[in-house]
C-alpha cells in the first residue's frame, strides 16, 4: 500500500478542520435558537403572573448558557440556563431556569425543564 502524500495528508487536514468548524458553528446556532425558545417560554410564563409587580429574563444571578448534549435524527439536544428577575410586592428573586431543547432545521421544542409558576 503506498503513502499517503503531503497533498492528500493537507487535504484530509482540511477536510477536518472544515467540518469542525461547521460542526461548531451548528452547535453555536442551535444554542442562540434554545436561548430564544427560553427566553420566550420565561416571558410568556411571568407575563401569565398576576401576583407579579414586576419581571425580566436579562442577565442577573448568572449568564445564560447552551450547551449542545447530543444528537438525535432530528436536531441537536441543547440544555440551556437562563436567568430572570421577579418581583412581587413583598418579594424580589432572582432565579435560574433550566431546560431541555430539541432543535431542528425547522423548529425547536422544550423536551423538559423547570415550570415556572411564581404564583
Amino acid at each position: 500500500m503506498p503513502s499517503p502524500d503531503r497533498a492528500s495528508l493537507g487535504a484530509v487536514a482540511l477536510a477536518l478542520l472544515v467540518l469542525a468548524a461547521g460542526t461548531t458553528f451548528a452547535s453555536d446556532a442551535a444554542g442562540d435558537r434554545a436561548l430564544a425558545a427560553e427566553q420566550a417560554f420565561l416571558e410568556d410564563r411571568l407575563a401569565a403572573a398576576d401576583c407579579l409587580d414586576s419581571y425580566g429574563t436579562g442577565e442577573v444571578v448568572v449568564s445564560e448558557r447552551a450547551r449542545v448534549v447530543g444528537v438525535r435524527p432530528t436536531g441537536l439536544v441543547v440544555d440551556v440556563r437562563h436567568p430572570y428577575a421577579l418581583s412581587t410586592g413583598r418579594l424580589e428573586a432572582d432565579a435560574v431556569a433550566e431546560a431541555r431543547y430539541l432543535v431542528g432545521p425547522d423548529a425547536v421544542r422544550r423536551l423538559d425543564g423547570d415550570e415556572i409558576d411564581p404564583c
